[in-house]
């Protein structure tokens, strides 16, 4: 989380994502808000039903792309690279 948030304050900072519209990064912003409530979800997964896994597994996922999309878009941006 704490990479997240210096990504995502990086982009804040810089010129750039501050011109660039929100709309562009609301999943980003959304999957951020997701991550506390995934891992409460997933803390204990193995002795429950298999509903609570394939919920914690769609959040997860959400989760994982939307980082790679934010470090996609922290390269070029902020890191200027």
């Amino acid at each position: 989380m704490a990479i997240y948030v210096f990504m995502l304050s990086a982009y804040f900072i810089h010129p750039f994502g501050r011109w660039l519209p929100l709309w562009t990064i609301l999943d980003v912003l959304l999957a951020f808000v997701l991550v506390y409530p995934a891992a409460k979800l997933s803390r204990n997964l193995y002795g429950e039903k298999n509903f609570k896994l394939s919920m914690s597994l769609i959040l997860l996922s959400f989760i994982a792309t939307v980082m790679d999309s934010l470090t996609r878009i922290f390269l070029p941006i902020p890191a200027g690279l």
